[in-house]
């Protein structure tokens, strides 16, 4: 299943019933994220409007408020979660939601 087809379901439809469930969703989205950035930053830079038209459709893939990934699984993994697995839910979001903010900075001034 790819990364969009996961963060497009609910956590009842991926089957997640407790909070190492939750931890192993996030964990799989927070590689996701890690792979996407260093291929970003490993690159060696070639132009610098180039680098940064890739930089801003990262951005935008993780970020952007209407279909951006940490808005999909807010609405889908937090907003719809089980009430007893909605504390889980939230703390694995707020760390993916810090993590990209220092992807956001970190990344993109390389």
């Amino acid at each position: 299943m790819t990364l969009e087809e996961k963060v497009g379901k609910t956590l009842e439809e991926l089957g997640v019933r407790d909070p190492a469930d939750v931890e192993a969703h996030f964990g799989d989205v927070r590689a996701a994220m890690d792979r996407e950035r260093y291929e970003l930053t490993s690159r060696p830079p070639a132009d610098g409007s180039e680098r940064e038209k890739l930089a801003k459709a990262l951005r935008d893939r993780w970020l952007a408020r209407k279909n951006g990934i940490l808005t999909r699984i807010d609405d889908h993994w937090l907003k719809s979660a089980p009430k007893h697995l909605r504390p889980s839910v939230g703390r694995e979001f707020n760390k993916l939601r810090e993590r990209a903010a220092v992807m956001e900075t970190d990344s993109f001034s390389s």
